[in-house]
């Protein structure tokens, strides 16, 4: 039987994570790095929190997440996945985001991208900077170790460089989302996947493709005024659900035809308050991550106690350990959102 991409993204949903690499040497790694297992083209494998996959050099791949949300990697991507998001430490990542009550989360050596439901691209170069573009959707840019919480947020059309781990830019650049859109669409053409000996991967990414074409009529400034307040007011929804920072700006205080936006923080709540609720959401969850570190800590040392050497005893202690790596991972997000927030609250 052929495990086409289609049927992954259905796995997926069921609760698993899959990578399916498309073209090119894809490797996979349970260890962090310390060992390596290449993977077949066009067969995916079945991946956890934790693991480390590189598709090297011009390969290309897919990874698939529960939900639906599916992430294309390139230019020698080195992806750690996260429970609900990756660690993108090298290479170019392209994202469609399901809507989903989770904060999806894309970590770069130097910032994080928050999302709710959205597609955008993520590019990342050796020296761990970042360029991020918005298609589709808000996406709330933060540097990591910056003092004052601050976000930059961006829509579609809209794009910003992170080039220090202490802040972020005042305002977006603009680009024609329309057009990129299309042009890495075509990057993705079935055509080229059966030129590869993978016809059965064709059906699927044509339904993908057909998705981010350019609109055949062109689209009004009326529908883009409309689409704009759309997405504001589900921003401002999507602060009070998720506590973002006030000074998160929509466009570094820009509306979507480049004028001064007079709307956005009048209708924010205060700061403090925001602040306060932030705080208290990301302390809650830190205290559940340190108990299953614990847990997980006690589950491995009690393994390893049995002093049982066999395969599927070794296979197990790998899996807690490489769940414990991950837990580790969002403990030390979520130290270093919390540190800011409390920087600011002392201002």
């Amino acid at each position: 039987m052929v495990f086409t991409a289609l049927s992954a993204g259905a796995q997926a949903r069921q609760g698993k994570y899959f990578f399916y690499p498309l073209i090119g040497r894809s490797v996979l790694s349970r260890t962090s790095g310390s060992t390596w297992l290449a993977l077949q083209k066009s067969q995916p494998v079945e991946v956890k929190a934790g693991d480390l996959i590189n598709v090297e050099g011009n390969g290309r791949g897919e990874l698939h997440f529960p939900n639906g949300s599916v992430v294309r990697i390139k230019n020698n991507a080195m992806v750690t996945v996260l429970r609900y998001g990756i660690s993108l430490r090298l290479g170019y990542a392209w994202l469609n985001i399901r809507r989903s009550t989770d904060t999806f989360y894309t970590v770069t050596p130097l910032g994080t991208c928050r999302v709710l439901g959205t597609s955008f691209d993520v590019d990342v170069d050796r020296f761990g900077k970042s360029h991020v573009r918005v298609f589709d959707g808000i996406v709330a840019v933060s540097a990591n170790e910056s003092a004052t919480a601050k976000q930059l947020v961006l829509q579609a059309g809209m794009r910003t460089n992170v080039t220090d781990k202490t802040k972020v830019n005042d305002k977006p650049d603009k680009f024609n989302s329309q057009t990129i859109a299309a042009a890495i669409a075509s990057e993705w053409e079935p055509r080229q996947f059966a030129d590869e000996g993978m016809p059965e991967v064709a059906p699927y990414l044509k339904q993908e493709v057909e998705k981010y074409e350019a609109p055949a009529e062109p689209v009004s400034k009326t529908d883009d005024f409309k689409t704009a307040v759309r997405q504001r007011s589900e921003f401002q929804e999507m602060l009070m659900r998720r506590q973002l920072a006030k000074d998160s700006v929509i466009g570094g205080y820009t509306s979507a035809f480049g004028e001064p936006d007079k709307t956005g923080n009048d209708s924010l709540v205060s700061e403090k308050n925001q602040a306060d609720r932030e705080y208290t959401s990301l302390r809650n969850r830190l205290l559940r991550v340190q108990g299953e570190i614990m847990q997980s800590e006690m589950q491995i040392k009690g393994m390893i106690a049995e002093n049982i050497n066999t395969l599927t005893q070794r296979r197990k202690i790998s899996e807690a350990q490489t769940n414990l790596r991950s837990l580790q991972l969002e403990h030390r997000v979520l130290q270093n959102r919390l540190r800011a927030i409390d920087n600011l609250k002392r201002r």
